[in-house]
């Protein structure tokens, strides 16, 4: 897993838009994966669009608003 941005949130690490595979065969990887480090244990969580699918995001909370974000590639 490779090329995406970790977002903590309420005690556990997100981790949306990765690749897998080498260079120039990267695949995206279709899900978000939550860690939760009290468990250690990662979970599989909701599917990402397919046009969405790409290397790096990213999220964060201000005001008590979240602002997700997905880095467009193109």
């Amino acid at each position: 897993m490779h090329h995406f941005q970790a977002v903590a949130f309420e005690e556990k690490i997100y981790v949306i838009g990765a690749l897998t595979g080498l260079y120039l065969g990267e695949t995206p990887i279709p899900n978000i994966y939550i860690y939760d480090p009290s468990k250690d244990e990662w979970t599989k969580s909701a599917e990402i669009p397919e046009e969405r699918r790409r290397g790096s995001a990213g999220g964060c909370r201000s005001s008590g608003q979240d602002l997700p974000s997905l880095r467009d590639s193109g």
